[in-house]
């Protein structure tokens, strides 16, 4: 199903773990290495979750990158959603003996 804006109600999930992974390491090749991805998966990430929310997270500094501050006030909920999401599946293989 599209929404009223044109692009897919789901959000992409995969592209909030590599907005994380960015922050992290402030550059999307060392972002890119610590996912074993190209930089260039990376940078297709970010700009479709940027192109999802309508709004840039990043500031590109050469090489290196910056979070906006919409960028800012994403990280902390995003890194306690799939930080939720990972125990959640962790409390799941527990308990069928995995």
């Amino acid at each position: 199903m599209l929404g009223a804006v044109g692009h897919d109600l789901r959000t992409p999930l995969a592209s909030l773990r590599v907005f994380v992974a960015v922050a992290d390491h402030g550059n999307l090749s060392r972002a890119a290495d610590a996912l074993g991805v190209t930089a260039a998966a990376v940078t297709m990430q970010v700009q479709s979750l940027e192109q999802y929310l309508g709004m840039p997270l990043l500031h590109r500094r050469g090489r290196y990158v910056e979070l906006t501050h919409e960028g800012l006030q994403l990280l902390p909920a995003v890194r306690h959603g799939l930080a939720e999401i990972e125990g959640a599946v962790d409390r799941v293989r527990s308990s069928r003996g995995q």
